[in-house]
């Protein structure tokens, strides 16, 4: 059936379980393969002061974008972001204004996560990494 429909974490994977959520999208097969060869793809990358912060603040050390230096390993592939429907396992909305809020305090908003806050960065440099990411599509 065609839809969107909720899901919840069933087994017990850390301190903020009871909050993991998930979507399952069912779409046709022409639109799920159409997906697929979009989501293999490199981002679309503009030069950007948030691509250079988010490179400069170690965001790279743990997140890959690719078609960017960023190649870390440990956090989730930020890549295609914008195309996401929500962030933090399903917590917030993909909004600037929360992935601004999840990178100044992450475990404020998903308790256990093991991302550092980053809210000592210096006024609207969160705000423009949010912005970038933002737009990766």
């Amino acid at each position: 059936e065609l839809g969107v429909f909720n899901g919840a974490c069933a087994e017990f994977c850390g301190t903020a379980h009871a909050q993991m959520q998930f979507r399952v999208v069912v779409v046709t097969n022409a639109d799920f393969e159409a997906y697929v060869r979009a989501q293999a793809e490199p981002a679309a990358v503009a030069d950007s002061p948030g691509l250079d912060l988010f490179m400069q603040n170690g965001c790279a050390a743990c997140h890959s974008v690719r078609g960017t230096p960023a190649d870390g390993d440990v956090g989730p592939d930020l890549t295609h972001l914008a195309s996401r429907r929500t962030i933090a396992a399903g917590l917030l909305p993909a909004t600037e204004e929360n992935i601004a809020a999840f990178i100044a305090s992450p475990d404020h908003l998903k308790p256990g996560v093991e991302m550092p806050a980053f809210g000592v960065l210096p006024d609207g440099e969160i705000a423009r990494i949010a912005k970038w990411l933002g737009s990766l599509e």
